[in-house]
């Protein structure tokens, strides 16, 4: 017996479409990012003097030049070189996310975005050959620099191609829900990169650490490709119930899109909802950064904490974000589909109230009595902090589809240069002003919040851009498509057109 089921039957319901694919390619980006953003916790805790290891044996373990577990030394300008090795990667990858966007405009994102991880966890496996070169320290630094700068440019594909990729697998009844599975791995990575890496120095070295992940990320690039198309029309290990599915939910002139656009970038610079995005991103990654390089110093200097203790601590807040993010998914979902708001409104009350109670709990951990109050306040920072990411980040999709990688490319730049200029604006507020310094770095950390909230309610917008398709692009589809399943064998039969 056959039943046949509608479209318009999964239309009723949030993650309940024909199919899992498009959740295994969700599980695959955020696992992906997991891995690339947690290789950075390898290299959160330089020690400061390391123009003195030039005097230390090679084999002596104060030799060594990465110490994730010591604490930061402020002010961090003030030992030049080692900001500069530290932050590396970003001053790259700040330069290379643009780049990266523009590619995916007219080439495959998937490639792109599997090569990425590939090239960066290549490059982790020379970094630990760079203590065995020579005993000069200067060489030493250059060499670190030099493969930091690399792993900054590969990464400068990363999440564009990842929003290139997504825009192609996120039918719209279930789009908030997919892309907040994908970009858990942001908060993943220092929550389980931190620990992982103190635990992984103390027993078997430092060396080690670099190995592990680069080999990770490596093993994911084969399931990558053995598993992932660029789009579900290419996909043949797709179910036909599942890509007709996609088909339909997808308009037409984004999954077929032509490979040789025409960038509009006089109307992309003009367009207020894409600075609502940036604002959105820049002020997001300015507390993130906030909270993953400069608590362990905060902790230290407020409330004395040990390092073991502090990391301990510092765990919950990113737990709190990885938990929230999906919720705010599944919320956004829900609410689109059993309510008549538009998804505009939607995006902005998410929005809206995770940057509104983010910069409220951040002004308050400025007056946290105690390490514990504090934490508690972190964690309801970067908890309602994630409910946003259904908001500003499932934007990029929505308003200019073709083009969301290259968006996603100008919004990692931007927010990438807030994230390092807010961890040396705290470190130079905290090491001038002695008493209320923490207390000031906070409050600015919340005005941007405030700021940037602002600015997306009042010009974010989810409605499609006028300028997101070129005029001779084909339309959605009118046809009814049918699908048809055998109840008993649970078989996948062919598509039909009616």
């Amino acid at each position: 017996m056959k039943n046949e089921f509608r479209l318009n039957r999964h239309r009723n319901f949030c993650c309940c479409g024909p199919g899992k694919k498009r959740y295994l390619l969700a599980f695959l980006c955020t696992l992906g990012l997991t891995i690339v953003i947690g290789m950075r916790s390898e290299m959160l805790g330089i020690i400061s003097n390391l123009k003195n290891q030039s005097d230390t044996k090679l084999h002596d373990k104060s030799s060594l030049i990465f110490k994730p577990s010591e604490h930061r030394k402020l002010p961090w300008t003030e030992p030049l070189m080692e900001d500069f090795v530290e932050n590396a990667v970003f001053f790259a990858y700040m330069i290379a996310s643009p780049i990266g966007g523009y590619l995916t405009v007219n080439h495959d994102s998937s490639l792109l975005f599997g090569s990425s991880v590939a090239m960066t966890c290549g490059i982790n496996l020379f970094l630990p050959l760079v203590e065995t070169i020579s005993q000069d320290i200067t060489a030493k630094i250059f060499m670190i620099i030099l493969l930091r700068i690399l792993q900054g440019l590969a990464e400068g594909c990363l999440i564009p191609a990842m929003f290139g990729v997504l825009r192609f697998w996120t039918p719209w009844n279930e789009r908030s829900t997919i892309i907040c599975l994908s970009v858990i791995g942001v908060s993943l990575g220092p929550l389980i990169g931190l620990p992982v890496c103190v635990q992984i120095e103390d027993k078997w070295g430092w060396g080690v650490v670099f190995y592990i992940y680069a080999n990770l990320g490596l093993i994911w690039c084969i399931f990558w490709w053995r598993l992932i198309d660029e789009k579900p029309t290419k996909d043949d290990s797709l179910s036909n119930y599942e890509k007709n599915f996609l088909i339909q939910s997808i308009e037409s002139k984004v999954l077929n899109v032509k490979r040789q656009l025409k960038i509009p970038w006089k109307h992309i610079i003009k367009s207020r909802p894409i600075y609502a995005i940036l604002f959105t991103y820049a002020a997001d990654d300015w507390t993130f950064q906030i909270s993953s390089v400069c608590m362990q110093s905060y902790y230290r200097h407020q409330y004395d904490s040990s390092i073991d203790k502090t990391i301990f601590l510092l765990s919950f807040p990113f737990l709190a974000r990885s938990l929230f993010v999906p919720i705010g998914g599944i919320l956004a979902d829900v609410i689109g589909l059993k309510t008549s708001w538009s998804w505009t409104h939607i995006r902005k009350l998410l929005t809206g109230l995770g940057f509104g109670l983010k910069g409220i709990f951040f002004v308050a951990m400025g007056f946290a009595q105690d390490e514990k109050t504090a934490t508690v306040l972190l964690s309801l920072c970067l908890g309602f902090s994630g409910l946003a990411v259904a908001g500003y980040a499932v934007n990029v999709v929505e308003i200019a589809p073709n083009y969301a990688g290259l968006i996603m490319g100008m919004a990692s730049g931007v927010s990438t240069f807030t994230g390092i200029g807010s961890t040396v604006i705290a470190s130079l507020v905290v090491h001038h002003v002695k008493s209320q310094g923490w207390r000031i770095a906070l409050c600015l950390a919340a005005a941007t919040q405030f700021f940037s909230m602002s600015m997306y309610l009042w010009f974010g917008s989810s409605d499609e851009e006028f300028w997101a398709f070129e005029p001779n692009q084909s339309t959605i589809s009118t046809n009814k498509v049918v699908i048809s399943v055998d109840t008993n064998t649970k078989e996948d039969l062919p598509i039909s057109v009616v």
